[in-house]
């Protein structure tokens, strides 16, 4: 199905994408992207002078675990902020809106350390709130991301 398949390396960015699809089988979990992920330039996955987008890509963490998923909600009085709380979010509840369309999951920041990688992301959706800040620890043995091409109209 997909024509090109690498180990998620620094080659690979997934900053500024967003996941619009999200399932697991009995080892691993995928996140799908309609909009593509970044292949970096001058790489072995992009050897041109600039960051492509790619057309629709996977991302697969191989034998993985949910460490946690949370997501930050603001209290406001009188539009200030005065408070946030870092509220639990359940793997079905997230995968559930997003696979019906309600949320799309969008990735900022990733900190990986060894087999474990704290995402920073921001849940959008066409309703208050507009965005939700989300952070997800994932473990994993190993991550691989797939695609076709190469969109060479959509740089970074």
């Amino acid at each position: 199905m997909w024509k090109h398949s690498a180990k998620k390396t620094n080659d690979i960015s997934l900053h500024d994408c967003c996941a619009t699809r999200i399932f697991k089988d009995k080892h691993n979990l995928f996140f799908e992207f309609d909009n593509g992920i970044w292949a970096i330039a001058n790489t072995a996955f992009n050897p041109n002078d600039r960051t492509f987008r790619t057309d629709k890509a996977q991302l697969k963490l191989c034998n993985f675990n949910i460490d946690s998923i949370y997501i930050f909600k603001e209290i406001r009085l009188f539009r200030r902020i005065i408070s946030t709380h870092r509220i639990p979010l359940s793997f079905e509840k997230l995968t559930e809106n997003i696979n019906s369309g309600k949320w799309e999951l969008e990735f900022i920041y990733e900190y990986t350390k060894y087999h474990e990688t704290l995402f920073t992301c921001c849940i959008c959706s066409a309703h208050k709130p507009y965005s939700i800040e989300c952070q997800m620890i994932l473990d994993y043995d190993d991550m691989e991301c797939f695609w076709n091409n190469l969109r060479e109209d959509n740089p970074w």
